[in-house]
């Protein structure tokens, strides 16, 4: 006997652990404490969360394709989850933007950051696009320095702009 997803949800809603908060536009349930929703992830085995991860971040940007900015920290910590380093980075990326754009430096320092430890990832990795995400860490690391230069953390920026031109020397010796 095959139960229906809708079924289960309503199973659960039943039981306690889950509340139905919104029906339109998407049915949304929400756990009642945050230890059962720690205890139901733990339960999980490492391969099925990632899958699940990647599942729900390909399903909110087939759902939400207008929506980039708003959902960017929601689809990077999915696909960060994910381990799909590229798409991670790339939300953190749009992440950091929209926090620069509203001058939540803080964050959109973070979000930055977050991104480069998403490319490094992919460096590791050994892919052909090896220059590509060189390219775009340098870009990171000098939006990084501006915003460090902004709220006057003025050696932070500058070891940024360091770490840069480093590696931009470095690329130079190399190529």
């Amino acid at each position: 006997m095959e139960i229906s997803l809708h079924n289960q949800l309503n199973a659960l809603e039943s039981a306690g652990p889950v509340r139905l908060v919104a029906v339109r536009p998407h049915l949304e349930y929400l756990f009642r404490h945050a230890l059962v929703q720690e205890a139901a992830y733990a339960s999980l085995l490492k391969g099925d969360r990632r899958e699940l991860h990647l599942v729900v971040g390909e399903a909110l940007e087939r759902l939400n394709p207008d929506n980039p900015e708003e959902l960017a920290p929601t689809l990077a910590r999915h696909f960060e989850q994910a381990g799909a380093h590229d798409k991670a980075a790339r939300y953190l990326t749009r992440a950091g933007e929209y926090a620069s754009a509203v001058y939540a430096n803080g964050e959109a320092i973070n979000f930055f950051r977050a991104a480069f430890e998403q490319l490094a990832q992919l460096l590791r990795s050994g892919t052909d696009e090896l220059q590509a995400w060189e390219a775009r860490i340098l870009e990171l690391r000098e939006r990084v320095g501006d915003l460090f230069e902004l709220t006057g953390l003025h050696d932070s920026a500058r070891e940024n702009y360091q770490k840069a031109l480093d590696r931009t020397v470095e690329d130079d010796r190399t190529g």
